[in-house]
């Protein structure tokens, strides 16, 4: 991955950063559902959370349900990240409207964002809000234990966002024999 995501990516705490490596390693396992470049799709995984580095670190590391107020901070993390990787980190649309939408489209009210979005953009955003769901409710965090793949896969199976092929190839690996 490129070095000028370092000095962004090492501002995270250890568990965002272990998270976006995980991200980031099961979207390039799981590009293929979604008929994506590999390398593409793990680096919009690393960074759908680089945001993250704008969120006061009192409310990343609380152990206990957040209130109204830091639930609407924390939710901003996907718009600063978007502005970064457009503004200043100038990716291409494809990247930093994934990072801004990769948590649903009805969470982005800030702005008029009226940018087109691609195909391809729409099945990265798809991509990343599955497998960052995924990903988090079956690791340690800080506010919740670890659940089963069974667990995290029927939620991933309600959500309307995820491609039923990523939700039968997620099931394949997954499913406790």
């Amino acid at each position: 991955m490129e070095k000028k995501y370092n000095k962004y990516l090492l501002q995270f705490n250890n568990e965002t950063r272990q998270h976006s490596l995980n991200v980031a390693k099961l979207c390039r396992q799981f590009a293929y559902t979604e008929e994506l470049d590999e390398e593409l799709a793990y680096k919009v995984g690393l960074l759908h959370d680089i945001g993250k580095i704008y969120i006061p670190s009192r409310i990343l590391k609380k152990d206990t349900r957040l209130d109204n107020l830091e639930r609407q901070i924390i939710d901003l993390h996907s718009y600063y990240g978007y502005k970064l990787l457009k503004e200043e980190l100038k990716e291409p649309p494809e990247v930093y409207l994934s990072v801004l939408y990769h948590h649903g489209y009805g969470k982005v009210k800030l702005e008029n964002i009226n940018e087109p979005i691609t195909e391809n953009a729409v099945k990265l955003i798809r991509l990343v809000h599955c497998l960052d769901i995924f990903e988090a409710m079956t690791s340690d965090r800080i506010y919740h234990k670890a659940k089963s793949p069974s667990i995290a896969l029927e939620v991933v199976e309600n959500d309307d966002m995820c491609s039923d092929y990523l939700k039968e190839e997620l099931n394949k690996v997954y499913t406790e024999k």
